[in-house]
């Protein structure tokens, strides 16, 4: 089995080896075939001119000067005409169409037939010029020409089968008909060679396809990566619900804007937006109708947005926005977007007043690190929210240190032992007629020695007789 597989085989490549080539579907093999010739078909008329330079160096003292001077000099003249246009005039590989290459494709391999008829009639008309030596150089000459223009069309393998068909039968024949033993000799030698030679030039053809084809696909499956890797990037930093930048991308922007705001010596605000009536709409209605609003919400945000600005979901009911300006343009922006979010929001048949609190914070005033902005912002929408829902705040120092009081006491309040820790304390009041006293409590927080503190947040007066 493995002997008569091997047989098919080489039966095989013998019949592939004497079937014309068919020209090439793909377009980026058109391409490459087109770019290599550009580079190779000068060379090709530069072996011809150089080939009848060395006819006339050849015959200079045996053929006609009229001869020599006229039919090399249309030679020359011709193919250099056509080298500067193929070096000058002929379009780069980039900037052809498929088509337009695959014309000239064609073209180069018609044009074959003309040139090789030409040259080859010349040489066998000089032979019967001159002795044994110039007919032996002439001989060579010609098969040497044969060959250089075999690997100049190595890429185009129509032209060159054409070239050794045009050439080297006609050259065996030619030999065979003088019937000088020497001159067949050579004749059949180079007609093997040459054979060869196309069939080598056929196996580098194939390489060659191969390897374009196989860039072509790794173009492609790196156009593919690139574009997956694009859509994974796209997702990753976009809100999937509402198609807004998220979280990640709030905060890297955030990173460039204090970037450039340094070295400008400029400002910029921060806000976060949260939405004041979200949740028992979310509840009642349902998460579908709770992820409409928040699209809407959104949209409303865009329709606002500034080409400077950064509208960003944080997430659940959040936004985010970062502009520039200072704390006079952050107010005013505040209170725009209070102003489009206070209206109402249709959803199928319901209608949603829901608004919304905002806090505020500017660089470098109110922090000089994205976590520092972040954090002073959300203060400021803390402070909003703990003192009735709607609004906007901006971030000072004094409040966050109000805030951190508060939040402290109340934190201490969560866990005092208020049964031994709270005191009950009279105080005279000279301002109650007739004579009563005031009756406070106080929380003894275990921080100070022999100190109270009193309890805002608990504390309760009462007058007393």
């Amino acid at each position: 089995m493995g002997k008569e597989h091997s047989a098919r085989t080489i039966y095989a490549q013998f019949l592939g080896f004497w079937r014309w080539p068919p020209y090439s579907d793909d377009p980026a093999v058109i391409i490459a075939q087109y770019a290599a010739l550009k580079r190779q078909i000068p060379l090709l008329y530069a072996v011809l001119i150089i080939t009848a330079c060395a006819i006339v160096l050849l015959y200079r003292n045996h053929a006609p000067d009229a001869v020599l001077t006229v039919a090399s000099g249309v030679f020359i003249v011709i193919s250099t005409a056509r080298m500067i246009h193929w070096l000058r005039l002929m379009p780069a590989a980039d900037a052809i169409t498929v088509e337009d290459a695959r014309k000239t494709l064609k073209r180069t391999t018609l044009a074959v037939i003309p040139i090789a008829i030409a040259y080859l009639s010349y040489a066998f008309f000089l032979d019967q010029f001159g002795g044994p030596f110039e007919q032996a150089a002439i001989a060579v000459c010609v098969v040497l020409t044969a060959i250089g223009c075999i690997f100049c069309l190595i890429h185009l393998p129509q032209a060159a089968r054409l070239v050794h068909l045009l050439i080297m039968l006609p050259y065996v024949l030619f030999h065979l008909s003088q019937g000088n033993a020497a001159f067949v000799l050579i004749a059949f030698n180079a007609a093997i060679v040459t054979t060869l030679m196309i069939r080598v030039s056929q196996n580098v053809f194939e390489g060659f396809v191969e390897l374009v084809t196989s860039q072509t696909q790794l173009a492609l499956q790196q156009q593919e990566t690139a574009r997956l890797t694009a859509e994974n990037r796209a997702l990753a930093m976009t809100d999937a619900l509402t198609g807004m930048p998220n979280r990640r991308v709030f905060l890297e922007q955030m990173e460039a804007a204090i970037a450039e705001s340094r070295d400008a010596g400029a400002s910029f605000f921060v806000g976060i937006v949260d939405l004041d009536r979200f949740k028992p709409v979310n509840d009642i209605y349902g998460h579908a109708v709770g992820d409409q609003l928040l699209v809407e919400v959104g949209e409303r945000l865009r329709s606002l947005d500034h080409e400077s600005h950064v509208v960003a979901r944080l997430g659940g009911d959040e936004f985010g926005i970062i502009a520039p300006g200072c704390e006079a343009q952050a107010s005013a922006l505040g209170e725009t977007i209070s102003k489009a979010l206070a209206r109402p929001f249709a959803i199928g048949d319901n209608a949603f007043a829901i608004g919304c609190s905002i806090g505020f914070t500017t660089f470098p005033h109110g922090g000089t690190s994205a976590a520092d902005l972040f954090h002073h912002a959300d203060y400021a929408l803390y402070n909003v929210k703990s003192n009735g829902r709607g609004g906007t705040c901006l971030f000072s120092y004094e409040l966050a240190k109000q805030l951190l009081t508060k939040t402290e006491m109340e934190t201490q309040l969560q866990i005092a032992d208020l049964d031994s820790e709270l005191s009950i304390h009279f105080q005279p009041s000279s301002r109650c007629h007739p004579a009563r006293s005031a009756v406070g409590k106080r929380w003894a927080d275990g921080k100070a020695q022999n100190s109270a503190r009193s309890c805002p947040a608990n504390s309760s007066r009462r007058p007393s007789g």
